[in-house]
């Protein structure tokens, strides 16, 4: 069956003026008047969907609850409990002065000592060198840093090879070879006051090899506990020490 087109023209016509005449509220209240207790301040605001959203239980502001209020006690007690500058920086003046008392005085030195592979006081050693170097007219830093490189990396290599119970690092062997240089630092500063190729520097550089030398064997010999191989090992920490000697006297 067809459908009328005057029945659906009279349908239509209706829903529209039923549409037309619905009235718009206002949301202030009744009749389009202002209320003077506006609904939508009572903290419910109706929106579209019939979701709502409460406005009653917005977060208020509590100075109480800030997280950026520091305790100053907890501050003053983390300030305090810091280690010191030089021991952050991994400087132990204890350990550096007890190594050097042992390399002046050939007092025996404890393991546990001689495995801290400190850089500070061989550092310390070799400028001082450098500088007794320049102060009797002698540009030798290029030869220091040369031979200190090579001569370590190639003692570093042979003692391990040597080793047969322990190996030593490389920084330890290096620490090793800087605290020792400390006779050749005094053959330097010697040659700052009088020439040393003479009578004196032919007394004095072999005294200073000599005492280099067995220095540092004994503390590769305490650190790798070789006493079977000290002679072997004194041998090239000696030419090590001799190069050093060359570069100072001439």
């Amino acid at each position: 069956m067809r459908p009328v087109p005057g029945r659906n023209n009279a349908a239509k016509q209706a829903a529209f003026e039923n549409q037309s005449a619905t009235v718009i509220k206002s949301p202030f209240g009744g009749n389009g008047d202002v209320d003077s207790n506006p609904t939508f301040l009572d903290g419910n605001i109706s929106l579209a969907g019939n979701s709502s959203m409460n406005l009653s239980n917005a977060a208020t502001f509590d100075p109480s609850k800030t997280t950026g209020s520091a305790d100053t006690s907890n501050g003053e007690e983390d300030y305090l409990n810091e280690p010191p500058l030089l021991e952050d920086l991994g400087i132990n003046i204890s350990h550096i002065s007890k190594k050097t008392f042992s390399v002046l005085f050939f007092k025996d030195c404890e393991k546990d000592i001689m495995d801290d592979s400190d850089m500070a006081g061989p550092l310390m050693f070799i400028l001082l060198f450098g500088m007794f170097l320049l102060l009797s007219g002698k540009v030798h830093f290029s030869y220091i840093y040369g031979f200190s490189m090579i001569g370590c990396v190639g003692l570093y290599v042979l003692l391990n090879l040597m080793g047969q119970t322990k190996d030593i690092e490389l920084y330890n062997t290096m620490s090793i070879l800087g605290y020792s240089m400390l006779p050749i630092v005094f053959l330097a500063g010697v040659a700052v006051f009088i020439t040393l190729q003479g009578l004196v520097g032919a007394i004095l550089a072999p005294i200073t090899i000599l005492w280099a030398t067995v220095t540092a064997t004994r503390f590769f010999v305490t650190t790798l506990e070789m006493e079977d191989r000290r002679y072997l090992i004194a041998y090239p920490v000696g030419l090590f020490y001799a190069c050093f000697m060359i570069i100072t006297v001439f």
